[in-house]
C-alpha cells in the first residue's frame, strides 16, 4: 500500500522534473515554491474556466506548518514573471488518506476579465 509520504515524494520528483518557480503573495507575505503549471485542454474550458487560465499544482508541504499563508482567493501568483489572480483553490482532489498532498489552483492573468 502506498503511503502519503510516498505520494509526496513522487509529487516532489515530478515537480522537480517539470515544475517552475512561482511566487505566492498573500497580504504582506510571499513565498516562492516550485509548482507544476499547465494550461487547460479545450475540453476543460467549461464553467468559469477560460482560454489562457492555468492549472497550478502546488505542493502543500511549504504551507503545512502555517508559517506561510496557504493559497486562497485573495492571493496573487507570479508565474513566469506575470501576475495571476487565483480564481479557485481545490484542497480536496489531491488528498491521500486525509492528508493534503497538493493544492490544485486555477489562476488567471491579473486584470483579465
Amino acid at each position: 500500500m502506498t503511503t502519503a509520504a510516498e505520494f509526496i515524494a513522487d509529487l516532489r520528483e515530478q515537480i522537480d522534473d517539470v515544475g517552475e518557480s512561482v511566487t505566492l503573495t498573500r497580504g504582506a507575505q510571499s513565498t516562492t515554491v516550485k509548482a507544476w503549471v499547465v494550461g487547460f485542454e479545450p475540453r476543460e474550458l467549461v464553467g468559469d474556466i477560460r482560454q489562457g487560465d492555468r492549472k497550478v499544482i502546488m505542493p502543500a508541504e511549504p504551507f503545512a506548518k502555517g508559517a506561510v499563508p496557504a493559497p486562497a482567493g485573495d492571493a496573487l501568483l507570479i508565474v513566469g514573471g506575470k501576475p495571476m489572480k487565483i480564481i479557485a483553490v481545490n484542497d480536496s482532489t489531491r488528498r491521500i488518506g486525509g492528508v493534503l498532498i497538493a493544492y490544485e489552483i486555477v489562476a488567471r492573468g491579473h486584470g483579465a476579465a
